[in-house]
């Protein structure tokens, strides 16, 4: 569960990430505008330089469902590494929740690597990630799209895909945000 006045406040960075980039506020939003804007490299798996191609096939061919992306903080530089193999909306989601940690100046994971080369996560914090996910949210699909998508009577695939997201994150803000509920109310 978030903390309180958290949601409100993703609502606000939606609505202040749109006026930095230009945009009206039910705009569409580019994780990757964004991450520029913050002097954020992003950069798909397959660009990493000297990376092998074994591993590029491991986690993009054989298990790509076992990460969607990662964000590595150097002193000098930020970076995000997405998964390539993922659908455009996916990746879109994906960066902007790497986003959403470094905006909520989250502390990072920290990792280790097991006998044989195997990295694993050894911490994970679990009201960091829920925040994470609710800002990347609201920052790709903020309630005032929300509302101007139902308003436009645009079909939900079509709106996803002018939004970068996937259908089912639509439905989920659809849902969370009320907006579907509002507009079954004005039916009647």
């Amino acid at each position: 569960m978030v903390k309180r006045g958290f949601k409100a406040w993703c609502e606000k960075a939606a609505a202040d990430a749109r006026l930095q980039q230009g945009l009206v506020a039910s705009a569409p939003l580019s994780a990757r505008a964004l991450a520029e804007r913050h002097g954020v490299q992003v950069l798909s798996i397959k660009d990493i330089p000297n990376i092998s191609k074994n591993c590029v096939q491991q986690l993009t061919e054989v298990d790509p469902a076992s990460w969607s992306a990662a964000t590595i903080i150097h002193p000098k530089a930020k970076l995000i590494i997405y998964n390539c193999a993922h659908t455009d909306g996916r990746q879109s989601n994906s960066i902007m929740h790497e986003m959403a940690h470094i905006i909520c100046g989250h502390e990072a994971a920290k990792a280790e690597y097991l006998p044989g080369g195997v990295m694993m996560l050894k911490a994970y914090n679990k009201e960091q990630e829920e925040e994470a996910d609710l800002l990347s949210a609201t920052l790709l699909l903020p309630r005032v799209a929300l509302v101007s998508i139902m308003s436009s009577g645009s079909a939900i695939e079509d709106a996803a895909n002018a939004y970068k997201v996937s259908v089912d994150l639509l439905k989920m803000r659809l849902r969370r945000a009320g907006v579907y509920r509002q507009f079954e109310r004005r039916r009647y």
